[in-house]
């Protein structure tokens, strides 16, 4: 995934965490979920990001059909975002579905502006989709300027009665993947050093 940008510009991200658009049984989890999208409305207009991260619970065990109405709040901003996994995005054992639907939706998606993969999946942990980069590139030059590397974190384990966190796949996988990028960026003309 690529997003091209002016070289030596300002990066200016926006981050929206814990949503919780949408509802568990009969309890809604964000009960004014037009305040809450107003005032993102504001925000992303007042501060014009380059990027909106979605950081995790965005949904409320909705599935497919929460992250679709998600997909559609977000594109009306015109801007480029990225969804991240949170434990609430997709339960799969209060909700009868997985995370591979609501990531498979999500990576198939038409949106001129969703950045998201399900890109390495730890097959060691249940449901880790999500492990993807973004590559910010000069507009003119295409050069690698920088990345954004995206974790999913897993969700919260009933059995043991803790959240989940990061495996040493994953672990792995990002390093593999900074080197990568980094190989990437040390091969680029203007960023040799003399």
């Amino acid at each position: 995934l690529v997003l091209a940008m002016e070289r030596g510009a300002k990066f200016k991200i926006i981050q929206f965490a814990d949503l919780h658009f949408g509802q568990e049984g009969e309890q809604y989890h964000n009960a004014d979920e037009a305040r809450t999208i107003a005032f993102m409305t504001y925000l992303v207009e007042t501060e014009k990001p380059d990027l909106i991260v979605l950081s995790g619970d965005n949904i409320m065990n909705a599935g497919v059909a929460g992250v679709k109405e998600l997909v559609r709040i977000m594109d009306a901003y015109q801007t480029p975002y990225t969804f991240v996994f949170g434990n609430h995005d997709a339960e799969t054992a209060l909700d009868g579905y997985c995370k591979r639907d609501v990531s498979n939706y999500l990576e198939k998606s038409d949106s001129p502006y969703l950045l998201y993969r399900s890109g390495y999946i730890d097959d060691t942990a249940e449901n880790r989709y999500g492990n993807f980069s973004i590559s910010l590139t000069d507009k003119e030059s295409g050069d690698l300027l920088g990345a954004l590397v995206i974790v999913d974190t897993g969700t919260y384990d009933y059995v043991a009665d803790r959240y989940q966190s990061i495996t040493e796949g994953q672990v792995e996988w990002y390093k593999s993947e900074i080197e990568r990028l980094d190989k990437i960026y040390s091969g680029q003309e203007n960023n040799k050093h003399a």
